[in-house]
C-alpha cells in the first residue's frame, strides 16, 4: 500500500511518512474551521485554525476547498499547536490539486488515540489576495472518486463518519481595469464575485454594472470610479457607502436605476478649491454652486466657509450661518466659498437621493433677475439636460456657473456655450439656474432617468445654420451661440433662446441682442433672408486686446457669407468671417453693443452670375458684393432724387450711412458687369 501511494501522488501531495495506522476520526467526531473573518486587507496573513472534537482520534486526513484567487497558502502553510507537538505531526500537505484544494494529513506519534474536546490542533496560514471565499473542510475522497480512488481503495470502510463546520473569509476587493458586470469574476482584481463579506472598492473609470441583485459589507466608489445599478435590481450594503473625490480624478459616480439599501452611513465627497479668508473682501472669491446628494444634509458640511442661498424675490444672496442644523434642502442650489486652500467637503445624512424629484414653488418677481431660481443636481452622478425634462412655466434653458472664467455657461436642451453647451452635462452635486417665465405656479421635475456618468459624453446631432462666437481676453473667455430654426420667432422663444446671465465684474463676456433689446447667450431666429443683422455685445472687464473667433460656419449652405462689422472703428471695419474667422481688437472696460453680424445667403438678386445682396439696418444701407467689381452705389428717395452715392468695394460688405427721414429708399448698383436695384427701409 505504501509503495502504491507514492507512485500515484508524487508531485501532487506531500508524501505521508510512516503511514502505519488508520487515517480516521472516531464516530461522532467533528472538525471546525474557526473563525469567520471579514475586514481583511490585501496581503494580510490569515490564521485559519482547525479545532477537533472527538474520542479516540487516530491519524487524520482531510482536504479544504477554497478559491485560490482569494487565498494563497504560505509555505510552510501550517503551525501545530505547541501543546501537541509530541502527539501529532503533519505528514501530508499540498495545495496543488486543481489550484483550489489544500490537502493535509496529521499523523499520531506514539499514541493509539487521543481524546479532544474542541482543542485547536493546527493553524493553516494563508495570504489574503482580496475578495471573499468559503473554506469547506471535507474528508478524504472516498473510493471511486477521482483522482484518489486508487489511493484509498484499501481503506474502504475504514473512514468513519464525522461532521464539519466550514468558515469564510472576506475583505477588500477592487474592481479591475476592464470594469464589467458585478457578478462576473473578470470585473475584479481577484477572480471572485463580492458578497456581504466584502469591502468593495470601485476604483476604475471603466464602470462596473450591477445586472443582478448584489450585496457588499461596505462599498466605496473611489475618485473617478463608476458604478451603475440597473433597473429591477437591488444593491444591499450592510455597512457604510462612501463616494470619494480627491480633486484630481473627479468625483466617484453612482447611477441608481434600481433599489439601494444602506445599513450604515452614506457619505459623498466633493472637492472644492477655495480662497476665502475671513475678514477679506469677497470680490475675487471662488464660488461653487452646490446641491446636496443626501436626504438629510445640513449646512454643517460647510462649517467655517461662506454659504449663501439665492433669494429671487429680493434679488440677493442670503448668508447661511447658524444654526448648523439648517437643512440643505434636496433640490435647492446653494453657493459655497471654501476657505483657503479649500479641500474636500463631505455630505452626510440619511440616504442617497434617487428617483424623480419635482421642485415646486419657483418664483418670479419683477426686477433685473426676475424669475431666476437656483436649483441643483440632487444625485451623486452627472445629469443630462436635454430638453425632455417636465416643466411648468419654466424656460427650456439652464445656466451652470464656471468659477474658472467667472460667468455662466448655458444650454437650451440641444446646444449652448462652453462644455455645458457641448454635452449638456450637469456635474454631480452641481447647482444651476433655471428661469421662470412669469408669476404664478412654476415647477420642474429632476428626472432620475437622465442620470449618467460624466465621462460618457452625450453627442448631439450637428445643428445646421449655426455659428459660435468666442471672445477671449483679460485671462478669460465666453461664448455666444446663434442659429436658425424655422420653429423660432424673431423675439424671445422660451424653449429655444436663452437670456444672457452676466457673471463677475471682471469677466470677459459676449452676447447677441434679440428684438426688444433682450441680451442672449443663445439666439435662435427663423431664418436669414439677406437682410438679417444681429447686434453682438461684449462686456470687457479691463482695457486690453481681445480676440473674437467664429466657428461652425461650415454648417451653413455653400455660398453663404457671414460678415462681422465693428461699429466702434473708423469706417466700421468689416471682415468676412468665412475667410477670416479670427478678429482682434482693443477695448476699454465696457458693456456695449460692439458688432453687427450680417448673413448673406445664396439665392439673392444677381448681376449676371454675380450675386448682390442689398438690405438695411436702422440708418445704414448694406450692399454685399462677393466678387471683384468696379462701379458705384446710388441711393434715391421714392421721388427719384439722388440722396448719396459711393464707389463700389468688391469682395466685401459695403455700408452707406444715411441721415435721412424714416421711409423707403431705392438702392441701385451700377457695375462693370451689370446693374441691380433693391428697396430698403431706413428708420
Amino acid at each position: 500500500m505504501k509503495r502504491r501511494y507514492i507512485s500515484l501522488v508524487k508531485g501532487l501531495l506531500v508524501l505521508f511518512i510512516g503511514m502505519s495506522s488508520v487515517l480516521a476520526f472516531a464516530a461522532g467526531s467533528s472538525a471546525t474551521l474557526q473563525p469567520n473573518r471579514t475586514g481583511l486587507n490585501v496581503n494580510d496573513t490569515i490564521h485559519v485554525p482547525i479545532h477537533l472534537t472527538g474520542v479516540d482520534i487516530f491519524n487524520m486526513a482531510f482536504y479544504i476547498i477554497y478559491n485560490h484567487n482569494v487565498l494563497t497558502p504560505i509555505t510552510p502553510g501550517y503551525t501545530l499547536n505547541p501543546a501537541y507537538l509530541g502527539v501529532f505531526s503533519v505528514t501530508g500537505y499540498s495545495a496543488t490539486y486543481n489550484d483550489s484544494t489544500l490537502f493535509i494529513g496529521i499523523d499520531a506519534v506514539g499514541f493509539t488515540g487521543t481524546d479532544f474536546t474542541g482543542q485547536k490542533i493546527v493553524d493553516l496560514l494563508f495570504t489574503f489576495k482580496g475578495g471573499q471565499t468559503n473554506l469547506h473542510i471535507r474528508k478524504s475522497p472516498e473510493p471511486g472518486t477521482p483522482p484518489y480512488s486508487n489511493i484509498w481503495d484499501d481503506l474502504a470502510g475504514k473512514i468513519l463518519p464525522y461532521t464539519f463546520t466550514d468558515a469564510s473569509v472576506g475583505g477588500a476587493i477592487h474592481s479591475a481595469n476592464t470594469g464589467g458586470a458585478w457578478n462576473a469574476t473578470g470585473s475584479w482584481e481577484v477572480a471572485c464575485v463580492p458578497n456581504n463579506l466584502c469591502d468593495v472598492y470601485i476604483t476604475r473609470t471603466n464602470p462596473v454594472t450591477i445586472t443582478a441583485n448584489a450585496t457588499a459589507k461596505t462599498l466605496t466608489i473611489n475618485s473617478g470610479g463608476q458604478l451603475t445599478l440597473n433597473a429591477s435590481t437591488t444593491l444591499n450594503v450592510t455597512g457604510n457607502f462612501s463616494i470619494l473625490d480627491n480633486g484630481t480624478n473627479g468625483s466617484g459616480s453612482y447611477v441608481d436605476f434600481g433599489t439601494t439599501t444602506i445599513g450604515g452611513t452614506c457619505s459623498v465627497q466633493r472637492y472644492m478649491n477655495g480662497n476665502w479668508i475671513s475678514g477679506k473682501p469677497t470680490g475675487s472669491t471662488i464660488w461653487h454652486y452646490i446641491s446636496s446628494p443626501v436626504a438629510s444634509g445640513t449646512i454643517n458640511t460647510f462649517l467655517g466657509d461662506l454659504l449663501n442661498k439665492w433669494n429671487e424675490p429680493l434679488e440677493q444672496w442670503d448668508s447661511l450661518v447658524l444654526p448648523l442644523s439648517i437643512p440643505l434642502t434636496v433640490g435647492k442650489g446653494f453657493a459655497a466659498a471654501p476657505r483657503t486652500p479649500g479641500g474636500t467637503k463631505t455630505f452626510t445624512g440619511g440616504t442617497l437621493n434617487t428617483g424623480d424629484l419635482t421642485v415646486s414653488g419657483l418664483t418670479y418677481t419683477a426686477g433685473t433677475y426676475a424669475g431666476y431660481n437656483l436649483i441643483g443636481n440632487i444625485y451623486p452622478s452627472a445629469l443630462l439636460w436635454d430638453g425632455s425634462w417636465s416643466k411648468t412655466n419654466v424656460d427650456g434653458s439652464a445656466w451652470v456657473w464656471d468659477n474658472t472664467v467667472g460667468h455662466y455657461w448655458v444650454n437650451n436642451g440641444g446646444t449652448g456655450t462652453g462644455s455645458f453647451g457641448t454635452n449638456g452635462i450637469i456635474p454631480p452635486e452641481q447647482g444651476f439656474f433655471v428661469h421662470v417665465t412669469a408669476a404664478g405656479t412654476a415647477s420642474i421635475t429632476i428626472p432620475n432617468a437622465k442620470r449618467q456618468h460624466s465621462t460618457q459624453d452625450f453627442y448631439k446631432q450637428d445643428i445646421a445654420d449655426f455659428i459660435n462666437l468666442k471672445l477671449e481676453g483679460n485671462n478669460g473667455y465666453d461664448e455666444a451661440v446663434i442659429y436658425f430654426d424655422p420653429n423660432a420667432t424673431t423675439g424671445y422663444d422660451p424653449e429655444l433662446d436663452a437670456y444672457k446671465l452676466f457673471g463677475g465684474s471682471s469677466a470677459t463676456e459676449i452676447y447677441s441682442v434679440i428684438v426688444g433689446n433682450t441680451n442672449a447667450s443663445i439666439n435662435v431666429l427663423p431664418g436669414y433672408q439677406g437682410s438679417t443683422v444681429i447686434p453682438v455685445g461684449i462686456k470687457t472687464g479691463a482695457t486690453g486686446t481681445y480676440t473674437l473667433t467664429a466657428s461652425k460656419l461650415e454648417s451653413f449652405a455653400s455660398g453663404t457669407s457671414v460678415y462681422l462689422e465693428d461699429l466702434l472703428t473708423t469706417n466700421h471695419t468689416t471682415v468676412k468671417l468665412n475667410d477670416n474667422p479670427v478678429y482682434t481688437f482693443t477695448s476699454d472696460a465696457v458693456n456695449t453693443v460692439r458688432f453687427n453680424l450680417h448673413f448673406a445667403p445664396v439665392g439673392i438678386p444677381e448681376i449676371g452670375s454675380n450675386k448682390i445682396n442689398i438690405y438695411s439696418n436702422l440708418k445704414d444701407v448694406y450692399v454685399n458684393i462677393p466678387v471683384s467689381m468696379h462701379g458705384n452705389i446710388f441711393v434715391y428717395n421714392l421721388l427719384g432724387s439722388e440722396i448719396t452715392n459711393q464707389v463700389i468695394e468688391g469682395n466685401t460688405l459695403n455700408r452707406i450711412s444715411l441721415n435721412s427721414p424714416t421711409g423707403y429708399y431705392i438702392v441701385k448698383v451700377i457695375g462693370d458687369n451689370g446693374i441691380t436695384t433693391g428697396k430698403v427701409f431706413i428708420q
